[in-house]
């Protein structure tokens, strides 16, 4: 059986839709679901915040560097060197302290005062 020239196209053009066609794995459905049913149930919960201590102050902080870089705004000095008594708003920099002006860093300890 022989075709003719527009039946020989069309079964082109069906053969290319079919190729077309994009099917997703099962997989991929699976994370599909899921993420739509993720999105739905709502956000996700949030870290408990960390209060400002300065009384007055109502901001809150989910991040304990970023309190720390707040308080620094307060003039407060939260971070204290037990050999020498100096005192840091950052705790970042304390440590850079015992590291650099104590011969023994092991020795020392950091004093948070909250």
């Amino acid at each position: 059986m022989e075709l003719t020239f527009e039946e020989a196209m069309l079964n082109r053009e069906k053969h290319k839709a079919k190729k077309r066609k994009v099917s997703r794995s099962e997989g991929k459905q699976r994370a599909d679901k899921k993420r739509v049913e993720k999105n739905e149930s709502g956000s996700k919960k949030r870290k408990e915040r960390i209060p400002c201590p300065e009384p007055g102050c109502k901001t809150t902080w989910a991040n304990k560097k970023r309190l720390q870089d707040h308080l620094s705004e307060h003039d407060l000095k939260l971070f204290v060197c037990t050999i020498c008594g100096k005192d840091y708003s950052r705790e970042d920099n304390a440590i850079t302290h015992f590291k650099d002006k104590h011969e023994d860093p092991k020795q020392a300890e950091i004093q948070q005062s909250f």
